[in-house]
């Protein structure tokens, strides 16, 4: 399968680089075809600074325009791939939350990046239960937003 991996970034030592790049290298064993977002970001960074990304001194933070870059370019991933494969901490992480919803909206697969297992998640559900945005197509295919209240 192709896979994305998601996961915890923001606040983490190196960006969570390790744990991505053992995930990777674990789902590539086992014969998927994987992406991540450090090696996704890498290569934008490098386009802009012609340099490579150092995830223990380089930082980038939500509202700095090139995060604008990397999180259209990981959600096309998650758009284009059969299955995304979360690590641990995710649930925490609003952008692996985000890339979640997303595959689930899409219908993916999700796999355990630390194992390979498939395993389910329920954000639409949380998100509902708690009154929150959820949106949906008319039966004109037209895009609309609505509000569950419970």
């Amino acid at each position: 399968m192709r896979v994305y991996c998601a996961g915890p970034m923001s606040g983490k030592p190196q960006q969570n680089a390790p744990a991505f790049a053992a995930a990777a290298e674990l789902l590539r064993s086992q014969g998927h075809d994987v992406v991540t977002p450090v090696e996704l970001n890498a290569e934008i960074w490098w386009n802009h600074y012609g340099r490579d990304f150092d995830p223990a001194s380089d930082v980038v933070g939500y509202g700095d325009p090139i995060a604008n870059e990397f999180f259209a370019r990981d959600l096309h991933e998650v758009c284009t791939r059969d299955a995304v494969g979360v690590l641990p901490g995710w649930q925490q992480s609003n952008g692996a939350r985000l890339e979640v919803l997303l595959a689930e909206l899409l219908r993916k697969v999700i796999l355990d990046a630390t194992t390979g297992e498939r395993i389910s998640t329920t954000i639409m559900q949380h998100m509902s239960a708690y009154g929150a945005f959820q949106a949906g197509f008319t039966a004109s295919g037209v895009f609309r937003d609505r509000v569950y209240n419970g």
